[in-house]
């Protein structure tokens, strides 16, 4: 709800707004929490930035206030981003 509040009030400024949401990540922390064997079943680190970077090109006026999720899982982590084009 905010980050579509924030869309409507930037849109005719030229800011987009998006909340994205990436898949869960084997990072050191997943792996204090889940242990090694699980955690490596999550997307890795690399792979994760390069499909945010895609996304994140993507993002147009029109887009702006999605609520993205770069591979349609649920996030263990969300990341608001304000970004002007």
């Amino acid at each position: 709800m905010v980050t579509r509040m924030l869309a409507d009030d930037l849109r005719e400024r030229g800011i987009i707004v998006a909340t994205i949401s990436p898949p869960p990540t084997e990072t050191d922390m997943l792996r204090a929490l889940i242990g090694p064997e699980g955690a490596s079943r999550q997307a890795k680190p690399a792979d994760v930035i390069a499909r945010l970077i895609k996304v994140i090109d993507g993002l147009t006026l029109e887009s702006s206030g999605a609520d993205v999720r770069p591979r349609d899982e649920a996030a263990l982590v969300e990341l608001s981003m304000v970004g002007r084009i």
